[in-house]
């Protein structure tokens, strides 16, 4: 999608003087979309307009039990937990679901709660002290607006022998 500035480059490199289909080699759209920014066609860029709620003629009358076996799964110890295969596969046999397996996965992944790992390197200079590694992870709480439950390091040997050197 262009914006206002694709717009404006486009203009200016006409007002100086270069032909469309320069313009068009150079900025990488056809001729035809060149003279309709140009010639008043498309004056400015198109709003963006989200569309509407895709409905689910199948799915949609299960999300409710869904959403129901996922949270009795947020309790359940991580073995014992549905897959979207395994959902699928009860709504088809219990509530005669008539739709196919991949509506179900993609609502199950839209609607798990996404607990993923994150991996934050923290490198500092040679001579700094832990207080580099301190301040990275303040900053990384600041950017993620939470503070996890526990760190793990990715290698303490490494991180506490950076820390303990020249200590004998």
């Amino acid at each position: 999608m262009l914006t206002v500035d694709d717009y404006g480059r486009i203009r200016r490199a006409h007002r100086d003087g270069m032909s469309i289909r320069k313009i068009a080699r150079t900025f990488h759209h056809s001729r035809h979309k060149i003279r309709k920014i140009l010639h008043g066609d498309e004056s400015e860029p198109g709003s963006y307009s989200p569309r509407a709620r895709q409905t689910a003629p199948k799915l949609g009358p299960f999300h409710d039990r869904i959403l129901e076996i996922l949270k009795q799964d947020e309790d359940a110890p991580p073995k014992q937990r549905h897959t979207a295969m395994r959902i699928f596969e009860r709504l088809r046999d219990e509530e005669n679901y008539l739709g196919g397996y991949d509506a179900v996965r993609r609502f199950v992944k839209k609607h798990r709660e996404s607990k993923q790992e994150t991996f934050i390197p923290l490198d500092h200079a040679a001579g700094q002290r832990i207080e580099a590694i301190l301040e990275g992870m303040s900053q990384a709480f600041e950017f993620f607006g939470c503070v996890p439950k526990e760190v793990w390091w990715d290698n303490p040997k490494t991180v506490s022998t950076a820390i303990l050197k020249g200590r004998d």
